[in-house]
């Protein structure tokens, strides 16, 4: 009798051993696992910010530099080698663009065809483009068109730059005008900067967000310029399956 009392209670004391050791372990575990997914989430936050902010400055720099060349543009004349001159050297020393271009109003240059010099570049070579060929009136362009309708800076929707860059890209674009003596302001020129979507894609490609998810970029109208799928790139997000 003795010996089965003494049996039953070795094992409850067993029974209750164990089931603090387990309850023991599992809220060790619960602890460890939520600590982990805390780490996880910080660093993958700090990864987030830090690819925004590098892309942030990086975009940053490039409308200065265009905001720029255009306060210069409406206080001081050049001749037409001298705004070539002047793009070149703005394009050559400046590797946060991709391309640019000083696109003068045709009304200003007594030419219907225009002035726009583009410079830009090719498989890390500068190469110059005419943006004023016959063929190819950038007056119908969004980049000019759209920025002269709106009358201020403007970062444009992404497209495809045909006859010039050849590639995809989108453009920050500044409208530059002058004041004649008697007050009014007419239209002189857009300044334009541009950036490959390509360069976009390899800044996104450094989040590190988990296999099951992937880092998306789009423009203010809903256009992928970024993502997993390249054959996604350019469509509504709303198009895409």
């Amino acid at each position: 009798m003795r010996n089965s009392i003494s049996t039953r209670l070795i094992l409850l004391l067993t029974l209750c051993a164990a089931t603090i050791i387990g309850v023991g372990m599992l809220v060790d575990y619960q602890l460890s696992r939520d600590e982990i997914l805390t780490r996880l989430e910080v660093q993958s936050r700090d990864t987030i910010s830090a690819v925004i902010t590098d892309m942030e400055n990086w975009l940053d720099g490039v409308e200065g530099s265009t905001l720029f060349l255009a306060r210069i543009l409406e206080q001081r004349d050049y001749s037409l080698p001298g705004l070539e001159q002047m793009l070149k050297d703005v394009v050559e020393n400046n590797e946060d663009i991709f391309g640019a271009t000083i696109a003068l109003d045709p009304a200003g240059v007594g030419d219907p065809v225009g002035f726009a010099p583009y410079y830009f570049y090719r498989d890390g070579i500068l190469t110059y483009a005419n943006l004023a060929a016959a063929d190819n009136n950038y007056q119908q362009q969004s980049w000019y068109r759209d920025t002269v309708a709106a009358g201020t800076p403007i970062w444009v929707e992404p497209y495809f730059d045909r006859g010039g860059g050849e590639t995809l890209m989108t453009t920050f674009a500044v409208p530059t005008y002058r004041t004649a003596e008697d007050g009014s302001r007419s239209l002189y020129a857009v300044v334009t900067a541009d950036v490959s979507l390509q360069e976009l894609h390899a800044y996104l490609q450094r989040l590190r967000i988990g296999a099951s998810s992937f880092p998306i970029l789009m423009s203010r109208q809903g256009i992928i310029l970024s993502g997993r799928d390249p054959d996604n790139i350019m469509r509504h997000y709303s198009e895409v399956p």
